[in-house]
């Protein structure tokens, strides 16, 4: 074999190599190449090579073998990202429930001061053992008409820090001015 036509034949092989390395960046199947050389005599240099590396593992170069066993393109899906996560929600404790037993009588509500914590879910019980009176607390809007033998129930939540007022706002005699009582709100 003249030395042209073996470099002929390497330059081929060379080619073929080639290729089916791009063939397989691109995700092509591997292919059977054929380097069939003659001479410039007409004398036959090689015979048909199989140039692709079957995925298989089995042998490669038979001029009549069909590729066995290759399997499909390897479809490989675009990444998704994540779902953005939200933070789990934090449940809120439990708000206090501050309960106060009031009294009211001509001409006094007793206690006079209550204290309470900012936040606290105030839940009044007021009693009036004589007549009709009634409670009124604007700065949280807090009313009630207080029934003489009746318990009454006022709620309100104690959202604003300070000092407030309380009274009677049903006028019950000569002394109706005199009921009134703080609410210190820390």
């Amino acid at each position: 074999m003249a030395l042209s036509s073996v470099i002929q034949l390497a330059a081929m092989r060379y080619v073929a190599s080639l290729l089916l390395i791009a063939g397989l960046i691109v995700g092509c199947a591997p292919a059977k190449v054929s380097t069939k050389t003659t001479t410039p005599g007409g004398q036959n240099l090689g015979q048909a090579v199989n140039t692709a590396i079957p995925f298989d593992g089995s042998a490669a170069g038979e001029e009549d073998a069909e590729p066995e066993n290759i399997p499909p393109q390897l479809e490989v899906p675009e990444p998704t990202p994540p779902a953005p996560t939200k933070p789990a929600p934090v449940a809120a404790p439990a708000p206090v429930i501050r309960k106060i037993t009031i009294s009211a009588k001509q001409w006094e509500l007793s206690p006079s001061t209550m204290t309470v914590n900012q936040g606290e879910r105030v839940v009044l019980t007021i009693t009036s053992s004589d007549v009709t009176h009634g409670f009124s607390l604007p700065e949280f809007n807090a009313s009630a008409e207080l029934v003489a033998g009746k318990a009454t129930k006022v709620e309100f939540t104690a959202d604003k820090a300070g000092t407030f007022t309380f009274s009677c706002n049903q006028f019950c005699g000569s002394g109706h001015s005199g009921m009134r009582g703080t609410l210190i709100v820390k």
